[in-house]
C-alpha cells in the first residue's frame, strides 16, 4: 500500500509540476503507423521542456490480431515554438504479440503458433510543426529484433532493422 500511495504521491508532483510549466499540460496525444504495419494510439507525458516518456499501443492493419506496442523516452533537440521538431526517440520503439495465431485464426500458414517480439533501439524523428501546434513526423532509427515463438523457441540470431514510422502529435 505505501508503494502504491507513494506512486501516486510522485505521478501528482511530476503533473502538477509539469502542467505550471505549459499552458496546454504535459499530455500529448499521437497516432503511430510504423513499418509492421502497425497503427498505435499513445500518449506522451512530458517531465521537463525537453524530456518526456512515451507510450502506445495499437493493432496490424492487415492482421488486427497483431497487437504492437511501444515504450520510449524522448528527448526533444529543438524548443516547442520552432516550425521544426527534432527529437532522440529511445527504448522499446517496436513490439509486438499475437496469442490468436495458431489458436483462434490461421492467418498464416508459416506460423503456427503465438509469438511476440521486442525491438529495443534509437530513432531521430524529424518533425514539422504546424500553426494549430500538431506536429506530423518521419521517425527514422534502427532496433535489434528478439523474437519468440511458443513452440519455436527464440529466434537463432535476432536481426538489425532499420525503423521508418509516421507520426501525427497533437
Amino acid at each position: 500500500m505505501r508503494k502504491a500511495m507513494a506512486i501516486a504521491l510522485l505521478f501528482c508532483s511530476l503533473s502538477a509540476g509539469a502542467q505550471s510549466r505549459y499552458d496546454d499540460g504535459p499530455w500529448r496525444f499521437y497516432l503511430e503507423f510504423d513499418q509492421m504495419f502497425v497503427l498505435k494510439f499513445g500518449a506522451e507525458y512530458s517531465l521537463s521542456p525537453h524530456w518526456g516518456v512515451k507510450a502506445g499501443f495499437g493493432c496490424s492493419v492487415f492482421g488486427p490480431t497483431t497487437m504492437g506496442y511501444e515504450l520510449v523516452g524522448v528527448y526533444h533537440i529543438m524548443n516547442e515554438e520552432d516550425r521544426f521538431q527534432w527529437d532522440v526517440e529511445f527504448g522499446l520503439p517496436i513490439a509486438y504479440f499475437n496469442v490468436f495465431e495458431g489458436n483462434v485464426v490461421d492467418w498464416d500458414p508459416v506460423v503456427d503458433d503465438p509469438f511476440a517480439g521486442w525491438g529495443p533501439g534509437a530513432s531521430f524523428v524529424w518533425g514539422y510543426r504546424f500553426a494549430g501546434g500538431s506536429v506530423l513526423s518521419l521517425k527514422t532509427g534502427g532496433l535489434v529484433v528478439f523474437e519468440y515463438q511458443r513452440d519455436s523457441g527464440w529466434r537463432a540470431e535476432p536481426p538489425f532493422l532499420p525503423e521508418f514510422a509516421l507520426q501525427w502529435v497533437w
